[in-house]
């Protein structure tokens, strides 16, 4: 994190049409970190209908184990420039505060 930032949004994947196509077909993506002054904060993020199969999948095998440390938002646009958006409008309404 610069000096100058008390919010930065970090990805581990590159920002290229192949990552894009892959996100797609995979419906989620838990490489985003976010790093405050205080805290690190690990994003996950699924598109609605991935998180149904997953729900869906538990609901069938009982035994499935379905976690997430960290925080998980909705989403359907798994795009960088679109997760940048939706995180930098959770920050400004002071939700990483």
């Amino acid at each position: 994190m610069n000096e100058e930032s008390d919010f930065e949004i970090m990805f581990g994947y590159a920002d290229d049409d192949l990552t894009l196509f892959e996100l797609n077909l995979k419906g989620f993506r838990e490489d985003v970190i976010i790093y405050t002054r205080e805290k690190k904060y690990n994003i996950h993020l699924y598109n609605p209908i991935r998180l149904k199969q997953e729900i869906d999948t538990w609901i069938e095998k009982k035994n499935y184990n379905f976690i997430i440390d960290g925080i998980l938002l909705l989403q359907d646009d798994l795009w960088n420039e679109a997760v940048r958006v939706r995180l930098n409008q959770l920050h400004d309404e002071g939700y990483f505060k």
